[in-house]
């Protein structure tokens, strides 16, 4: 899954997720300030109060804003006080959320990866199977760019009486715990495969495929 949080927001949306954030314990805003300039949480609220609320002293200090902004929530809903309270509470609450939800992600971009590999076998020799599946290997590595865990899809002592659907059921219990999902050559014709395939593009599976398919 792609990251929500970013410092370089190159879209509308990545701009929305991402206007309020945490620096030097404080929160910001981005693009507020002179000139589309970052500008702090505290020194935006001054400047709209000296706009909507000018008997606020323009120079009240940070810890009496930061005071005063809760209380406001108390006044009537529809006076400007309580809507510029709640657009302070809201940004600080935006901006912490996102710091939590930036160190998951940077975790997750530590974790290593879990890789399924989705490769038609019928006709093949295991060692064909095995040969093509060290190949995906590789191939899934350099993509990635880092080592990745290797999730056992082949089902080498698997009953023989066992029906090709059983099979794919298996395979996609698997699939759901991938996080890239590597597709052999020939992948297309193989109805198991394309089947893997949409599961993994319908459910946000980063996808690789072989070269030339």
């Amino acid at each position: 899954m792609k990251r929500l949080t970013t410092d370089t927001p190159k879209n509308n949306l990545e701009m929305a997720l991402n206007l309020f954030y945490v620096k030097d314990e404080e929160v910001w805003v981005r693009g507020y300030g002179k000139g589309g300039a970052d500008i702090s949480l505290l020194n935006l609220t001054r400047e709209i109060l000296s706009y909507q609320c000018p008997y606020v002293e323009p120079d009240i200090s940070d810890d009496d804003l930061i005071m005063m902004m809760p209380e406001w929530l108390f006044d009537d809903v529809r006076a400007t006080e309580h809507v510029i309270g709640l657009f302070y509470q809201a940004a600080w609450v935006c901006a912490e959320l996102r710091e939590h939800l930036k160190e998951f992600e940077n975790k997750e971009d530590t974790r290593m990866k879990k890789l399924f590999i989705s490769q038609p076998m019928q006709g093949k020799s295991k060692e064909e199977i095995l040969a093509e599946r060290k190949t995906a290997i590789c191939q899934a590595k350099e993509a990635v760019g880092d080592e990745v865990e290797i999730i056992d899809s082949y089902f080498e002592n698997a009953p023989a009486c066992n029906r090709p659907l059983w099979f794919l059921g298996e395979s996609l219990k698997l699939l759901a715990t991938a996080d890239v999902a590597y597709f052999a050559t020939g992948w297309e014709a193989a109805r198991g495969c394309k089947i893997e395939h949409t599961c993994a593009e319908e459910y946000g599976v980063r996808i690789i495929e072989a070269p030339g398919t």
